[in-house]
């Protein structure tokens, strides 16, 4: 990434977190001043802690990443087109658009086709992620109901706080997971409260990838 990419991303940054320097940032999405340079110096950036400070924040990563305003759709490719990214930044997320619900029962987890998704904004490169349509209000307001979220396959180790795609009794599942105090049980839990809480045994369900990122967004093919 060159330098002045890396520099507006940071100004951007500034902007929408209200302060007036990079290490203000740096104090902010926790990462120190010196940290921060020396990324620069070799032509990159924090993405984890940007993106997670994002995320945590509302902040839109599209804004921040490319100075885009929020994306309101993406373009879904038929699921017969398997051929190579278009651009050397661009990478096909296989999207599946046949979820009932964020805390119910899904309907099926077919393949509905693939969606091009930029590297840089997202920080998805890497062939395991997944777009998955979730309809329900069980994870609002993290996850709003038709929100389009972003798994990440590889990233199937249990860690407190994080939600999770899990498979409970051959249902699927978004929610949050915690430990259980005192055992081994794991909690799973909704951020919309009027949803109930239920706690299990590690071995009474399966993590299926860590969500990472939720955009509201029309799907349309191409």
């Amino acid at each position: 990434m060159r330098t002045k990419e890396i520099e507006n991303i940071y100004k951007r940054l500034e902007e929408k977190l209200g302060v007036g320097n990079v290490k203000e940032v740096g104090e902010l999405i926790g990462v120190k001043d010196n940290a921060i340079s020396s990324k620069k110096a070799r032509g990159t950036l924090h993405y984890d802690e940007i993106i997670n400070y994002c995320l945590e924040h509302g902040i839109s990563l599209d804004y921040v990443m490319k100075g885009l305003n929020p994306r309101t759709s993406l373009v879904i490719r038929s699921k017969n087109d398997a051929s190579e990214p278009r651009r050397e930044d661009e990478l096909l997320i296989p999207f599946f658009d046949t979820i009932n619900s964020a805390g119910e029962q899904f309907c099926g987890y077919g393949l509905s086709g693939y969606i091009p998704i930029d590297k840089i904004t997202f920080n998805l490169a890497n062939p395991h992620t997944s777009a998955i349509r979730i309809f329900g209000d069980s994870m609002a307001n993290t996850i709003k109901p038709d929100n389009i979220i972003f798994v990440d396959r590889r990233k199937r180790e249990f860690i407190d706080g994080k939600i999770f795609l899990i498979k409970v009794s051959g249902e699927f599942h978004v929610k949050r997971l915690f430990r259980s105090l005192g055992t081994d049980n794991i909690i799973l839990k909704s951020d919309n409260i009027a949803y109930p809480t239920f706690e299990l045994k590690p071995s009474e369900f399966k993590i299926l990838g860590m969500f990472i990122y939720s955009i509201q967004a029309k799907v349309s093919e191409l």
